[in-house]
Formats: structure tokens, sequence, C-alpha cells
């Protein structure tokens, strides 16, 4: 669990902001009521603190003083204050804090909430930051850094378009305007006849004012732009922007992407992406089906049903999920495709599945409920998704005719030469 130190001497106000951390976040909140408590804490701190919320008004020391002693230990710091004050805000900035916020309004812990949250979940974003200029890049990545990002650089065009084509997880790329060879609007024209708005962030940034640069930008495909000079504060707010607009777009494709009941995949998109995964190969496929869930929902009602799907689902994302994509194609019936994942191979672990699924119990209210699932599987390296579908299908419904609550297998070499093997039970 991440831990989050809170540095106030206010009981009801570290109370408040535990309570925050906590219930909202599922965090652990970490008080210390003064300087010298927060700098124990963050000696022995093993992991770090993923941030320190932090007053400047402690019983043992002041403004800056505060912020000074807490610099060297390298946790995102956050200061929250009573008063505003600009000149401390600006020297506070200057000691690279990741905010700096009054305490005037029930809408601050709403942003230290966005703000721990983007913190977290920056550990896992990758940026790139393009310019010809070696001290606007140490520059800008300790910004990023500051946000816990990781950083990659590129001094030129070509170079950023090598490095995205090396590493797809890039999700923001921030570049300037003038450079050798490849201006800033000419890379991202580029980029996005490869990658889109909503897959990768573009945020161009000059030093020239004028309306035209800015709509250069924009009209390349940039989402945002940013002029020289610019603030801490407004950099950090404009990249939290469009890394959430990122995380929405990938919610809401997500979501739509998913079965309603089990939140595996629905059957449309196991279309979309099965044909990137069959060029994986050899690969498995398999349909499932639940054995007599009719007498599931005859016997204890709908609920008990929607339960067994729900619950048979989690079972077979959690002995699936990591190395194929699960779908559930309709009522009972489920479709996993394996790529790099041979006959035999898909047997062994679908048997194991099969298995698995008849010991669990499933419990629905004060029922155990025991189910069991027959399987069908296709594995090859030539074949298409159709000839694999359907090889699978009729395997499935060798494994009912034969007694259900096993796992039959066609391989189809070729589709003349077909066999079924079937586990022994």
């Amino acid at each position: 669990m991440e831990r989050v130190l809170i540095v106030e001497d206010s009981l009801t106000l570290s109370r408040g902001l535990s309570r925050l951390v906590s219930a909202q976040l599922g965090m652990e909140p970490v008080p210390a009521l003064s300087l010298r408590a927060a700098c124990q804490l963050l000696d022995q701190a093993d992991p770090p603190f993923l941030a320190a919320l932090v007053d400047l008004h402690l019983p043992d020391a002041q403004g800056m003083e505060v912020l000074d002693a807490i610099a060297p230990f390298g946790v995102p710091t956050i200061v929250l204050t009573a008063t505003f004050d600009d000149l401390t805000r600006r020297e506070a900035i200057k000691r690279q804090v990741v905010e700096y916020l009054v305490k005037d309004s029930p809408a601050v812990a709403d942003f230290v909430v966005r703000l721990l949250t983007r913190l977290d979940r920056n550990r896992r974003q990758r940026v790139l930051v393009v310019d010809d200029s070696r001290l606007v890049r140490h520059a800008l990545r300790t910004l990023l850094e500051r946000q816990n990002l990781r950083v990659t650089e590129a001094s030129c065009g070509q170079e950023a378009l090598a490095l995205l084509e090396q590493a797809p997880d890039i999700r923001v790329m921030l570049t300037d305007f003038n450079m050798p060879g490849m201006s800033g609007d000419q890379l991202t024209h580029r980029i996005r006849q490869r990658r889109k708005r909503q897959d990768l962030a573009i945020i161009g940034i000059s030093a020239g004012d004028s309306e035209e640069l800015t709509s250069r930008f924009l009209k390349s495909g940039a989402n945002d732009f940013l002029t020289k000079p610019f603030s801490d504060e407004e950099f950090n707010l404009r990249l939290m922007q469009n890394l959430e607009y990122l995380e929405h777009i990938a919610e809401l494709r997500d979501t739509a992407a998913r079965d309603h009941l089990t939140s595996l995949y629905n059957r449309r998109y196991f279309f979309e992406r099965a044909p990137a995964l069959l060029r994986q190969t050899p690969v498995a496929v398999a349909m499932l089906d639940i054995d007599h869930f009719k007498r599931v929902n005859d016997t204890w009602g709908h609920g008990a049903g929607d339960e067994v799907l729900r619950q048979v689902s989690r079972l077979i994302l959690a002995h699936l999920g990591d190395t194929g994509m699960v779908a559930r194609f309709g009522g009972e019936e489920f479709c996993a495709l394996l790529p790099r994942t041979g006959a035999a191979e898909a047997l062994e672990r679908m048997d194991h599945l099969r298995l698995f699924i008849e010991q669990t119990a499933i419990v629905y209210g004060d029922e155990d409920l025991h189910i069991t699932l027959s399987i069908g599987i296709a594995a090859g390296e030539e074949e298409t998704l159709d000839q694999l579908l359907r090889a699978s299908d009729e395997a499935l419904y060798a494994a009912k005719e034969g007694g259900r609550n096993r796992v039959v297998d066609r391989a189809p070499a070729h589709a003349e030469a077909w066999h079924v093997r079937e586990v022994p039970r």
C-alpha cells in the first residue's frame, strides 16, 4: 500500500487529511506533528513515501526552513498552507515542490486527491522530451521527474521518431518548434500519421508568441501548446490535464470493449484484437461452456446464474488472462485465444482450468454451487480465425456429447485430417 506523509501540527487538519488519503485513495496516511518527526519518518521510510503533504508553519520550523529540511529526502512535496503569500509561493516553487495550495476552500481537498492520484499513476507513464538544447531538455526533465514521470530525451525530430517506434509505451511528447532538420509542427504531423491524439498527447513548446505558431502546432495534430517562458504551475497543470485526457479516453474504450456483467472482453472487441494475436504463432483457440447452466437459473434463479457467470469469469481470467485474451461470446459461452501456444500446452492448461472449476464452489447466499466446464480446443499455425473458431466449436460439441466436464482437442494440421483427443478424467 502506498504511504503519504502528512506534516501538519493541527490534529484536526491532520485527521481530516488522513481520512481523505485513506477513504478516497486507499493509501496509508502517516502523520507527523513536527518537522523533527517528519525527518525521522523520511529517514526510516522503506519503501519511500509516495508524497508528503506539508504545512509551512510547524512548532519547530517555519516557512522555507521546512522545505529545505525535507528536500534532501527527494519525496514529492505538496505545500498546504493557511494563507496565500506570493513571495512565499515563489520561494516554494523554486524548491521544486509539486504544488503550492492554500487551505481556503473544500475544493482544495479534491485537488489534493487529483495530485496524489496523478503522482501514483505517473510512475507508470513515460514522457518524451524533444529539443536540440541540452539545457532545455534538462530543465524539462527536472520538472517531469518531480511529477514521478519516466523521461526519455531526443535532440531532433528523426531521433524522436525512432524512439517512438522503439517505445510504444510513451504517452506524452513535449517538442520545441525550432529544431534543425525538422520543426516541431512537422514532427507532430509525421507522428499523427502513425499515432492518434487519444494514444499520444503532443504538447508543442516555443518562445515565439504568435497566434500563427500556436495554430500551426494545433493544426498539425498537437493536443496543447505552451509559450516560453511558462511557470512551473502552468506546466504541471497542462501536463496533468493531458494525462487525465488520455486516461479518460482509455477508460471509455475499455468500457466499450467489456461485457457489462463479467467484465471480460465482449465479442466485438475479440474480433477487433484477434488478428494481431493470430500473428504470434502457434495459436490456440478454446471455446468454453458452463455445463447445465439452465439448471442453475431454473433452480436458484437468474441472480444465481449471474453470480456463477461472474465468478467463473474471474477464475478463467486468473488462469488464462496473463498470456491471452478471454471474451464472453454470449450466454454461458466463453472464448479464449492463446498466442504462442501449441496444442499440447493448450490441452494441459485447459484441463487444469477444468479441474479447478470442478473443485471450486461458487458461493451464492447460503448455497455452494458446483459448476463444471466443457471445453473445445483448436490449435494451428496457418489457420484463419474462422477456421480455428469453427474447429474449437466442433470440439466443444464433442465434449458436450461425450458427457460434459471434459476437454476435447481438435488440432487442425489440415482440415481433412482432424482428429479428436480427449483428456482422461
